[in-house]
């Protein structure tokens, strides 16, 4: 093979290229000088990757799937963007990066879950294709992957992905999303209405046309009202209620969630897509009461006490709390734990521990 050539005198950065691909070549050949024919750990390596990647295809086929299922193919949430207003353009571009987590976070939380369920139960077996149905015959280690991610994935009464849509997407977002050449390729629905006649329009997409992607957002605006009127019309088919299912997050509202019962993964989930450095309050809420429907807040005090002062959390980490708890049987302080950044955390119990003290010496004026 032929090598590069020798690094030009006084070219820094250069010199420092051909430095670190020497360090990277002289390692290789160290590792295949010294590899063992019998130690197969760099195959697993491969093998592990394989399965993860065939999860992921698997849960990212389900967040496709339409919504009227109540939950089958995974918890259903709606990112609510009608709030562009109130934002200022720091705000805006900060919330674009927590929809990229917001997509990302709970799709690689699935696939850690599935990966440890079928760990967990394989664990003390040599052979982990072993199980109650045994899997086929493999022609390749991709093929093995996929079934052995079915398999894995039939270990769930209901799908773990979490299925997002962006309602009211339009302006700002609309323009950094559909430039954004990752962002197309994301299993996320988008719809230019507001949350709940969104949620409408994908119930009456799922009813007319089956298992779809995304509706283009021309179409959707061109089309929702046309599906509206025809089920208007007395031949037309029940129309599911699915506003009664829709639930909007907000701090502000005066009901929360119950803590330590599971989470109604029959529910739709709306979080309110605002990043407000200057804490607007009641935005959520009225877009709540504006849509007639439900608003509940996250149990963030009853689950970590009165002196957590984490009251406000950001759109991904609400995304992610929801994801977690739908999984972990409604155990919304270890959710909250697993998701707050350790910063948070360390406040949380620097305060507490404050409050102890001066309770202690009875110098408490809280």
């Amino acid at each position: 093979a032929m090598s590069d050539p020798p690094a030009p005198e006084g070219s820094g950065w250069k010199a420092r290229r051909h430095r670190r691909r020497d360090r990277q070549r002289a390692a290789l050949q160290a590792e295949a000088s010294t590899h063992d024919p019998s130690d197969v750990a760099h195959f697993e390596k491969t093998a592990r990757r394989y399965f993860r990647e065939a999860i992921r295809e698997r849960l990212r086929s389900d967040m496709h799937m339409p919504w009227d299922d109540d939950g089958a193919h995974g918890l259903r949430v709606v990112i609510d963007l009608g709030m562009q207003e109130l934002m200022c353009d720091a705000e805006r571009r900060s919330l674009v990066t927590q929809l990229q987590l917001s997509y990302a976070d709970p799709l690689r939380l699935a696939v850690d879950a599935v990966e440890k369920a079928w760990e967990e139960e394989y664990r003390d077996t040599q052979d982990t294709r072993v199980s109650s149905e045994p899997l086929s015959y493999y022609s390749s280690q991709r093929d093995r992957a996929r079934e052995k991610a079915d398999a894995a994935l039939r270990r769930f009464q209901r799908s773990p992905a979490t299925r997002l849509l962006f309602s009211s997407l339009s302006g700002t977002f609309e323009s950094i999303l559909s430039n954004d050449a990752g962002s197309k390729r994301w299993a996320v629905r988008r719809s230019a209405r507001r949350f709940d006649e969104a949620v409408d329009e994908l119930f009456s997409v799922a009813r007319g046309r089956g298992p779809t992607g995304d509706l283009p957002l021309e179409e959707s605006r061109t089309k929702t009202s046309s599906l509206l009127r025809a089920e208007e019309s007395p031949s037309a088919r029940r129309k599911p209620k699915s506003r009664d299912s829709i639930v909007v997050l907000s701090p502000d509202a005066s009901e929360t969630f119950p803590l330590n019962e599971p989470l109604d993964v029959s529910a739709i989930y709306v979080v309110g897509g605002l990043c407000d450095y200057k804490r607007v309050r009641g935005a959520t809420l009225r877009r709540a009461d504006d849509a007639d429907v439900v608003a509940r807040r996250l149990p963030i005090e009853d689950a970590l006490g009165t002196n957590a002062s984490v009251n406000i959390l950001t759109v991904n980490q609400t995304v992610q709390i929801l994801s977690r708890v739908a999984r972990n049987e409604g155990d919304w302080r270890l959710a909250l734990i697993e998701t707050l950044p350790e910063r948070k955390l360390r406040e949380m119990r620097a305060r507490m521990e404050d409050v102890a003290k001066r309770r202690g010496t009875g110098d408490d004026d809280e």
